[in-house]
């Protein structure tokens, strides 16, 4: 018996019009697990035991997660030269309910790699008839490494870069077949999204716009329109004034675009060498394991792509895939031109997100045109399904063993027990704490919300001004195993202190190094030297 449509997938429905009327979701033998239902539970599941396992691992902050709670202290159009503010931004917002910490920072990542997923099932769905391999499409980005293993214990401006990827591809496809303006405005909200997110969105809307321009109907039917300006306008007035405030702060010399891919000082053919290497090294690598998956269990359908013509029915339908194949390989050649242009060698295989983005969609996309059989389907779920859960395992592994072995043991520092002791020393958690490390500055403000935490590496304009009069200074730094406080040991943060913040670095009354335990470990410890100004000094207080 037909049964009427849910209200979600009746809202799916007047996004997605493809979308088939009551009860044809369930026609035929389509599996649970293909079903648009399924796909959406399924893949909020997913994401929901990556939640609570993150919760489970405690409060201590990645690398990533404890710069975004160090630049959320304030409202800034701009906090650093190589990344923007968006994921910034929002946590400042998220913070107005609860305190900094790794509650927030989860919340907004799982938020935003639903969105990722959803916006990658509806754009398959676009592309793709049989909904088994659109599904397929869809987890298959789990079995990407970025996706599947490292969006989940770090990144926040990269997952932000793949939001606005997800929405934009979509709602290109959408102007692709229709042209109207909400199309139009998705788009640039999208672009904004991505570029927001990380700068280097702009490799896929210069391949966008490369490609849209390059073809005669393209150009006439979708950049040539009044619409396109809906666009424009709307990436331009949420872009422009942090594009205007990154070049005008233009940073720090070793904060920049050029540092973070490495960028070479000079020519030679051994730069161009290595960087081309690497280049093409992380090619092979940002599609692993999906890639290996789906290759040997289509293996038969690929032969049969490049020896059977294709019908003319399957040709004429596929302008959009076309369009996804050629943007992406457009951004490809503007990623290898950067890189052999700068000789950079410190590119990464996240870095490849405006080119690859859409791998899975568009492998499936061409393999329904073959019609793959269903155990070849059967066999591709069930290794995706396996690769998933061998993720899991590997990453309450990797949690539970790395304090044997870590060398900086970021996610195991003992920095509650550090801030217990910087408690009574007497900072009383008002006041200002000055470090060199970002990572330790961050996870310190999840200890101390109501502090100002400044970071030497970084720019103090992007810290609040004091908020008391009497509050503490306190400078804190972790030492090398077996280091001791030495005549040049604060040599940086009385620097700051002296030209910075108008204090006098010699007026402290307590100075300390202190051995903690990493946690759950008794035989493992850091250390760490701090130093304590009572009642403020200068403006550090």
């Amino acid at each position: 018996m037909e049964t009427k449509p849910g209200f979600l997938l009746a809202t799916i429905r007047k996004i997605d019009p493809k979308q088939p009327a009551d009860g044809a979701f369930r026609i035929g033998n389509t599996p649970l697990w293909a079903r648009p239902e399924g796909v959406y539970t399924i893949t909020f599941g997913y994401l929901l035991l990556h939640f609570l396992l993150r919760m489970a691992f405690g409060e201590v902050l990645g690398i990533d997660d404890a710069e975004q709670a160090l630049f959320a202290q304030q409202f800034e159009w701009s906090y650093r030269y190589r990344a923007p503010p968006l994921f910034t931004w929002i946590l400042l917002a998220l913070q107005n309910f609860m305190d900094p910490g790794i509650l927030p920072i989860s919340l907004i990542r799982y938020a935003l790699l639903a969105l990722i997923y959803l916006f990658t099932y509806w754009t398959a769905r676009l592309l793709i008839e049989d909904q088994r391999l659109s599904a397929l499409a869809t987890y298959g980005l789990a079995t990407v490494y970025v996706y599947g293993v490292y969006s989940h214990h770090d990144l926040t401006h990269t997952t932000m870069l793949a939001v606005g990827l997800a929405i934009a591809w979509y709602a290109a496809i959408r102007i692709n077949r229709s042209p109207s303006w909400q199309w139009y405005a998705l788009l640039g909200l999208a672009s904004a999204i991505g570029l927001l997110g990380k700068w280097n969105f702009v490799i896929f809307l210069m391949s966008l716009l490369v490609v849209a321009i390059a073809n005669p109907d393209l150009r006439r039917n979708v950049v040539f329109k009044p619409q396109f300006l809906v666009a424009a306008g709307i990436l331009l007035i949420f872009t422009v004034p942090t594009v205007y405030s990154t070049i005008y702060w233009s940073g720090q010399s070793d904060d920049s675009v050029a540092s973070a891919i490495g960028a070479q000082d000079g020519f030679s053919i051994a730069n161009l060498a290595g960087a081309l290497a690497k280049a093409l090294g992380i090619f092979l690598v940002y599609p692993l394991p999906f890639a290996l998956l789906a290759i040997a269990c289509f293996w038969t359908s690929l032969d049969r792509y490049f020896l059977t013509p294709v019908s003319a029915a399957s040709r004429a339908a596929s302008s959009d895939i076309t369009l996804m194949f050629r943007v992406m390989i457009v951004a490809s050649v503007i990623f290898l031109a950067i890189v052999l242009a700068f000789g950079a060698e410190a590119v990464t295989e996240r870095m490849l997100q405006p080119a690859l983005y859409p791998i899975t969609i568009l492998f499936f996309a061409l393999i329904a045109e073959r019609k793959p059989g269903d155990q070849q389907i059967k066999y591709m779920a069930s290794w995706v399904a396996v690769v998933v859960a061998i993720s899991f395992i590997a990453r309450i592994t990797t949690f539970a063993v790395e304090p044997f072995k870590c060398d900086t043991c970021r996610t195991h520092i003992p920095v509650a027990d550090l801030a217990e002791e910087l408690k009574q020393a007497g900072f009383d958690g008002h006041g200002t704490i000055v470090v060199e490390d970002h990572h330790l500055g961050g996870n310190l403000r999840v200890q101390f919300p109501e502090a100002r935490i400044a970071d030497l590496e970084q720019s103090f304009r992007f810290w609040s001004e004091p908020s008391m009069t009497d509050g503490n200074c306190v400078f804190v730094q972790k030492l090398k195993d077996g280091r001791t406080i030495k005549p040049g040991t604060w040599a940086d943060f009385e620097s700051f202190l002296t030209d910075t913040l108008s204090g006098k670095p010699k007026e402290f009354y307590k100075e300390q190094i202190t051995d903690l335990r990493l946690r759950g470990l008794s035989d493992r410890t850091m250390r760490y030297a701090y130093r304590v100004y009572e009642n403020g000094n200068g403006e550090c207080r």
